[in-house]
């Protein structure tokens, strides 16, 4: 996962893609933060499909999915704005360091 992570911030367009391709695959085999590593290549290209697979992240991978997702509910990319349910997420009991800055970057 960490060669896809490295190759999807690459500027030439066949790395990208390799690194794609990686991260698509092992979120296929449910690759333990694979979907969320994947939904971040691919949210500025398509932000519907991002948070819709850090929906899908967010019970299994909580400090990786949650924070990206608040942001994208509060930006309402992908779908319509909904800042309250992205407070309510950040707001869950949680132990993710993650979380809890994005929460706190919200309160200043």
């Amino acid at each position: 996962m960490l060669l896809g992570r490295l190759l999807v911030k690459s500027d030439k367009p066949d790395e990208r893609a390799r690194g794609l391709d990686l991260l698509e695959r092992q979120s296929k085999a449910r690759q333990f933060g694979a979907k969320t590593q994947l939904a971040l290549a691919i949210r500025n290209v398509d932000p519907v499909r991002a948070r819709s697979l850090l929906e899908q992240s967010r019970r299994p991978d909580p400090g990786g999915a949650i924070p990206p997702l608040a942001e994208m509910l509060i930006a309402g990319d992908g779908g319509p704005a909904e800042p309250q349910r992205a407070l309510s997420l950040l707001k869950a009991p949680s132990d993710t360091v993650g979380v809890k800055g994005v929460l706190v970057h919200l309160y200043l």
